[in-house]
């Protein structure tokens, strides 16, 4: 009887590992992500009561959705904060369209956080009727992250609270009538929230698709193999590798 109770229960474990390990191979990327706005999340609270906080916000303008992980509303301006929950080290400019992550010896290309960034900002001014000058972009990458960037507000999970209260330059903002604004205009719907999700990826495969007819997708230009490594556009910076 124990014989055969110990190989059920061998059995259910392993079972039980299987299953994890294919929760994380389909959904491991978005489950990192959601893992890394939680993470964000639980440090803002660390900041005092006078700092507005709102994680996973969705808002609709100029004929799209942004979804935008924290938002931080407070007198000495409006923080926009992109999570990232990578691993190894990223390498990255303010001017580049991909950034990359080296993991070993893989590396992985993706769109530059700055910009996607000031897309969110962008979206909040015209919503919330403010010149871009109230807000202050901050991009955050997991503690386990080696960072290769010059700007000085993409940061580490553990320096984002110290980086945010060095602000202290006071501005004209009506903290509470922004904060009602910023939650009025939150998209709360589940499927249009999923819209939006589905939306994204369309967008990705149309870019695999048109990368891999050697047509960029960013401008529409021809583009050509570099050193057998990777594709480049002959007219914009894109490139993707091979």
């Amino acid at each position: 009887m124990i014989d055969i109770l110990r190989t059920i229960m061998d059995n259910y474990l392993v079972f039980i590992i299987i299953f994890i390990a294919l929760i994380m191979f389909i959904f491991g990327n978005r489950l990192r992500g959601v893992l890394g706005e939680l993470k964000s999340s639980n440090v803002l609270n660390k900041l005092p009561s006078e700092y507005k906080k709102y994680n996973d916000i969705m808002l609709y303008s100029d004929n799209k959705t942004h979804q935008i992980d924290n938002v931080v509303i407070s007198k000495y301006g409006i923080f926009v904060i992109e999570m990232k929950n990578y691993q190894g080290k990223v390498v990255g400019n303010e001017f580049g369209d991909n950034w990359t992550q080296y993991i070993g010896s893989k590396k992985n290309k993706f769109y530059n956080p700055i910009k996607q960034n000031y897309g969110h900002m962008r979206c909040l001014s015209d919503i919330l009727n403010l010149n871009m000058n109230y807000f202050i972009p901050v991009i955050v990458f997991s503690n386990e992250t080696e960072i290769d960037c010059d700007t000085d507000y993409v940061i580490n999970l553990k320096d984002l609270v110290e980086y945010i209260l060095k602000h202290k330059r006071v501005m004209n903002i009506d903290v509470d009538r922004i904060s009602e604004i910023l939650e009025d205009n939150n998209i709360t719907d589940r499927n249009t929230r999923n819209s939006h999700v589905k939306e994204l990826k369309k967008n990705v495969s149309k870019d695999e698709e048109l990368a891999n007819k050697k047509i960029c997708p960013k401008c529409g230009h021809k583009m050509i193999v570099k050193d057998d490594k990777y594709l480049k556009c002959t007219s914009c910076k894109y490139t993707k590798d091979l």
